[in-house]
């Protein structure tokens, strides 16, 4: 039985999640059938992959930059404050100089 912040998981869960997993289930429905939070559900699956031989899925947001993207920020990361300032606010600033 494993434990983590007093969620247990008896060993019917363990079976049912074993098997949920390996028939394709995906997290949330997992953790619906087990009414456990959808965190707790991946984490397991995490921790014990090798234990109880979980295939790994493919998941994730993954948004390529393509090359309109890529000229356009250039070097700059997107969201970088370069990019998001407001060009037409003053800045209250002094520049550092040398005395």
């Amino acid at each position: 039985m494993s434990q983590g912040w007093a969620r247990t998981y008896t060993d019917e869960h363990i079976k049912t999640f074993v098997s949920m997993w390996h028939n394709g289930y995906t997290a949330p429905e997992i953790a619906k059938a087990l009414n456990k939070s959808v965190n707790s559900i991946r984490q397991f699956a995490s921790r014990y992959r090798e234990q109880y031989n979980l295939e790994r899925r493919e998941g994730g947001l993954y948004v390529p930059r393509n090359s309109f993207d890529k000229e356009w920020h250039g070097v700059i990361p997107c969201g970088h404050w370069m990019i998001t300032k407001p060009w037409g606010k003053q800045c209250d600033v002094k520049p550092v100089t040398k005395s």
